[in-house]
């Protein structure tokens, strides 16, 4: 293989959420420009995600390189055993450093801009900015030093989409009007330029070893300009091609090849370039809604599918759903097995282990395994009541996949839905017939796997395919600058770095 030279910087740009496949089409349709150069110069790959997770459990792959069993992350809402509810952790500290602390301390300058789900880190040899323009914010924008927050606010002004309990929360999870869309439209343009314009003033402020910054715009765009599948499935099916994506989706992306280009003209052409994106989108279709009757149904108790049957109705839900969502919350510690919250990309179940929940049921080893078998044979016998055809694509026993330290943080099981056809309800001889909710959602949201583009790491190589994971490119990055990090989970990626530096 060619061999490695040590880098003395590297550029690290995300593209929150824009679709690997999408891209790829786009670049070569010539719409996408600056990353068609880049795969063209450089090498290019597929990044793995951890299965049935969504963009918070991926970033803190990210940042960590490790898996969510040891980051300890799933989603922004976690469940807490104690209290069996679920708590707003989202600028709780990741149970693992990121990997820019490591490199911090071995005397890197790092700017680190934006990168989502991942809380302030105070002291880091250089600047930090956090939760400024990305979604999901978890609070205020915070930086370090402590003074750059407010400097930012106020020459290139504040968010103005994705401000949690905003009058005008655009980037929320209902569906938007023709109207909304286009307000969302030109706020996204518009905060894309902003962003650029952050990024090419402090890259020209000083000379950084590593510079991460983050563009959000893709990842409201996927959810809200996403065109779907024909509502009858007709465009479904092994090989059937993508969904169309309306212009508002090309825009944006458009606009977001244009910043990384102004962007990388503040670089020298000597300094290593690695972009890339966490998610793909696809047609927002889910189970969450009635996930919580079918567990109801399937609980070895009577009593909770009499309960059902009460909770369910839309009349009585529509008036009471702040009570009935009270008392079945405090009905789980009763329960062998409840949803939690998660994104739509699956559904997440936890399990009411003795000595893990505060009053659990289930006992761990044999007991606790019979009943997941038992659950997972149940949520694979669900199928759509109008076409007949399974609605559960696979289940995930997060124990399998994620161990560690964190993994009691986790659900236990993932139950990730079918999206090629639509889901109308759920249906077989166990639980009956179900009907799903109809709740306005918003038309696109995450598929597993990301892309990346690097130029600079390997030289003259030409066009590069290669492969890896989201939890490679930080012992990658950290490679490039002769750093080992100590406990990162990821590998380096194959044909792209090829050791660390002496």
């Amino acid at each position: 293989m060619p061999e490695f030279t040590q880098a003395s910087k590297i550029l690290v740009l995300g593209l929150d959420g824009m679709d690997p496949d999408l891209l790829l089409k786009w670049c070569d349709s010539g719409d996408l420009p600056v990353l068609a150069k880049l795969r063209e110069e450089g090498t290019w790959g597929r990044l793995q995600t951890p299965q049935g997770l969504a963009d918070d459990a991926v970033w803190a792959s990210f940042a960590t390189g490790t898996q969510p069993g040891v980051h300890g992350k799933y989603s922004d809402f976690q469940f807490d055993p104690n209290a069996y509810t679920e708590t707003y952790t989202g600028a709780r500290p990741l149970l693992v450093d990121p990997f820019w602390v490591d490199l911090s301390q071995a005397g890197n300058r790092v700017a680190i801009i934006d990168v989502p789900k991942c809380p302030l880190t105070p002291g880091l040899n250089g600047i930090q900015l956090v939760d400024w323009r990305v979604h999901g914010r978890t609070g205020r924008t915070r930086s370090h030093p402590e003074e750059l927050a407010a400097e930012v606010i106020k020459t290139y002004g504040d968010d103005q989409n994705d401000i949690v309990g905003a009058e005008d929360y655009l980037c929320g999870y209902a569906r938007l009007s023709e109207q909304g869309r286009d307000e969302l439209h030109d706020r996204l343009l518009h905060s894309i330029d902003r962003k650029g314009r952050v990024l090419q003033a402090f890259l020209k402020s000083e000379s950084w070893n590593l510079f991460v910054a983050v563009f959000k715009e893709s990842h409201c765009a996927g959810h809200h300009f996403w065109e779907p599948r024909a509502s009858d499935g007709s465009s479904a099916g092994e090989g059937a091609e993508r969904p169309r994506p309306v212009s508002r989706l090309k825009s944006v992306y458009k606009a977001l090849d244009k910043a990384i280009g102004d962007v990388l003209a503040e670089t020298d052409k000597q300094t290593p370039v690695l972009i890339f994106s966490d998610l793909g989108m696809s047609d927002n279709v889910t189970g969450n809604d009635f996930l919580e009757s079918v567990l109801l149904r399937l609980e070895p108790n009577p009593l909770f599918p009499l309960w059902e049957k009460v909770y369910s109705q839309p009349r009585i839900r529509g008036r009471l759903r702040r009570y009935l969502n009270g008392i079945n919350r405090r009905l789980r510690t009763r329960r062998s097995a409840f949803q939690v919250h998660h994104n739509e990309i699956s559904g997440a179940i936890r399990m009411n282990v003795e000595g893990r929940e505060r009053r659990g049921r289930l006992l761990s080893g044999p007991a606790l395994s019979c009943r997941l078998d038992e659950l997972e044979h149940d949520l694979r016998d669900l199928r759509d009541p109008v076409s007949g055809e399974p609605i559960v694509a696979k289940a995930i026993r997060t124990e399998n996949l994620f161990p560690g330290t964190g993994a009691a943080q986790l659900p236990d099981l993932l139950v990730v839905w079918r999206r090629d056809l639509p889901i109308s309800g759920a249906q077989s001889e166990k639980i009956g017939t179900i009907v799903n909710p109809s709740l306005g959602r918003r038309p696109g949201n995450h598929v597993a796997g990301g892309i990346f583009f690097a130029r600079g790491l390997l030289h003259g190589l030409g066009e590069v395919k290669t492969t890896g994971a989201i939890t490679d490119l930080a012992p990658t990055i950290s490679a490039a600058l002769g750093v080992k990090l100590p406990h990162a989970q990821g590998e380096l990626i194959p044909g792209l770095v090829d050791q660390v530096g002496p």
